[in-house]
């Protein structure tokens, strides 16, 4: 429990910092409901929602693989999902790693292994599942072609 309050206050600054930077706060429809889509459906990459499965596909593509990790309560993590992911270079280089996203709501066990202690997670992990990289908090698209670029095989 006590991890969860540190991963909500690290959250919580990192979202308000996020919206300094970039100087607005999330769309919202005239209902106050926020315009983004589920992160789960963001973007074109093919993303899965499964690590034991996204380790079997990296096996059998001998691909790395890409975990975000996020929440759909996140304000960073729903800026990438607008302004990162969806970006057609990212989604490009993004096909060179089999992609997971894992809630950390729902994957409570996956965040906890991956030491996960902010949000957005992004970890690179090799074919075998060895953790080669992270990043923590919201990458723009530019940094997150980098990332991509630098980890992939």
């Amino acid at each position: 429990m006590r991890m969860w309050k540190s991963i909500l206050v690290v959250t919580v600054v990192a979202m308000l910092l996020a919206t300094l930077a970039v100087g607005r706060w999330p769309r919202t429809s005239g209902a106050g409901q926020a315009t983004a889509e589920p992160a789960a459906d963001t973007g074109k990459i093919a993303w899965l929602t499964s690590l034991p499965e996204a380790l079997e596909a990296a096996r059998a593509e001998h691909k790395p693989i890409l975990v975000d990790f996020f929440a759909t309560w996140c304000g960073p993590c729903r800026l990438m999902d607008e302004e990162t992911w969806p970006q057609a270079e990212v989604v490009a280089a993004a096909g060179e790693y089999v992609a997971v996203r894992l809630d950390v709501d729902a994957h409570q066990q996956a965040a906890a292994q991956f030491d996960v202690t902010g949000i957005p997670t992004v970890v690179f992990l090799d074919a075998s599942g060895k953790e080669t990289h992270r990043s923590v908090g919201f990458v723009d698209a530019a940094a997150m072609l980098e990332l991509l670029s630098k980890h992939k095989p």
